[in-house]
């Protein structure tokens, strides 16, 4: 009896923390729509113990009419379905210098791209242009990817240009949400629309 009890209460405590890491604190940060797609699922992505920045995935709803898990994910990969658009919207709660912010994108997108280095530094200085103040508690950053080949960037509601290389866009969204992204919760919350949860 004392078994199941502790059980119980450990399962219990799993969920508790599972919800609260899905359900981040700053999740009404996210706008409800960007670029016209709306808020699929949100996350947070996490350096050490602290949050960086509240996330969330915008994509068309039938996205996620999927037989099965991996024809779910294949569809939200643009690397691997090659078609409609996805955003990422990250909101920072936490100061974080604009050349660190685009510092730490850019090594998450090196080893997923294969183009060229150029498109690299285009992304990279657009965000940095967009944060000319710095990257306050606040600042959101959008990136649209408007195919698996184009990336629209814009800072705190401030367009800051499109990066067009082959597949920059699939890339980018695959540091989200391709097997090694960046966001166990996004994915988690993703898992949780998917299964209707």
């Amino acid at each position: 009896m004392l078994e199941m009890l502790s059980s119980s209460i450990v399962f219990l405590a799993v969920a508790i923390l599972l919800v609260a890491a899905v359900s981040p604190a700053h999740a009404g940060l996210l706008p409800g729509k960007a670029g016209g797609l709306e808020l699929q699922a949100q996350g947070v992505r996490k350096k050490g113990p602290l949050k960086v920045y509240a996330l969330g995935l915008y994509s068309p709803s039938d996205v996620f009419d999927a037989p099965d898990e991996a024809s779910l994910w294949s569809k939200l990969r643009l690397s691997k379905s090659g078609s409609g658009a996805r955003g990422i919207v990250c909101v920072l709660t936490f100061k974080v210098s604009a050349q660190k912010m685009s510092g730490a994108l850019i090594d998450s997108l090196k080893p997923r791209f294969k183009g060229p280095s150029s498109a690299l530094d285009a992304l990279s200085d657009k965000i940095v242009e967009g944060c000319s103040g710095g990257g306050g508690k606040g600042t959101v950053f959008e990136f649209l990817c408007l195919s698996k080949d184009k990336i629209q960037v814009s800072v705190n509601g401030n367009d800051q240009g499109v990066v067009e290389a082959s597949n920059v866009g699939g890339a980018f969204a695959d540091i989200y949400l391709d097997e090694k992204g960046v966001s166990p919760t996004l994915k988690v919350d993703i898992l949780q629309k998917w299964k209707g949860e």
